[in-house]
């Protein structure tokens, strides 16, 4: 029986696990001749792997990952974030968010994560990787979409949004959250956000265009019907100095 080394775990486009149709994820393993491959590995065992290879941050040379929790309501979940702990990473998003781009501070995101990551393990002497930090963000945002979709259900129980206060400030800065559904004591379905849809967006340019179009077109023809006023009231009054001398030349005979 060969030996294989894990190396790491296929991610897709989106920074995301690849899971194969029996439910095992796609990893690069080494085995003894040194030859790279890809086969399945169930998640218990990668879990175990991936938890051996990466104590913390500082201490490992290998591949950072962060496995999609198989359950977001597991006791083992609950007990390693604290709501304080949970609080600070939502506030240092909101904070640091305005300050990722190029030329700014943090030129990814992941860079962001990382200074995050760095700053609670500092305060709570924790062993929290960047791609942890950046998970439980990712975490706290679906179970808010879970309790947005449920309110604005008719008849359903109205559910209170975990962290609310600090989601709120995070959704007046960032565009990419969709916007929430929210439902009144009559039942009926509202929705509040500034974040207008790409067809509506695309209507208020054509407007705008539509608008500036009309505007460029009546200055023009003001100018030209000034211009023909200019050229007539000139014609006039170089008919009048005309019939001045004419009548002046007359008078002299």
């Amino acid at each position: 029986m060969s030996i294989l080394q894990f190396t790491e775990i296929v991610l897709n486009d989106e920074n995301e696990p690849i899971v194969m149709a029996d439910g095992k994820y796609l990893c690069h393993v080494v085995d003894a001749n040194g030859e790279t491959d890809t086969i399945g590995i169930e998640p218990d065992i990668v879990n175990s792997i991936v938890n051996l290879q990466s104590p913390c941050p500082e201490n490992s040379s290998e591949t950072e990952v962060e496995l999609p929790e198989p359950d977001e309501d597991k006791k083992d979940e609950r007990e390693e974030w604290s709501d304080e702990q949970t609080r600070y990473i939502l506030d240092k998003y909101y904070e640091y968010l305005a300050e990722v781009g190029p030329l700014k501070k943090f030129r990814l995101k992941k860079n962001m994560w990382a200074q995050i990551a760095k700053e609670i393990n500092e305060k709570y002497n924790s062993c929290k990787t960047a791609t942890k930090i950046e998970n439980r963000y990712k975490t706290v945002m679906k179970r808010k979409k879970k309790v947005v979709d449920n309110n604005s259900t008719s008849g359903a129980k109205r559910v209170k949004v975990d962290f609310e206060d600090e989601l709120k400030k995070i959704t007046s800065i960032d565009d990419s959250i969709e916007p929430e559904i929210l439902q009144d004591q009559s039942n009926i379905v509202k929705k509040e956000s500034s974040i207008k849809s790409p067809i509506e967006k695309s209507s208020q340019k054509k407007d705008t265009m539509v608008s500036f179009l009309k505007k460029s077109s009546d200055e023009k023809k003001k100018q030209r019907e000034a211009h023909h006023r200019e050229k007539e009231e000139n014609r006039e009054r170089r008919h009048r100095e005309k019939l001045q001398l004419l009548k002046e030349l007359f008078k002299n005979e």
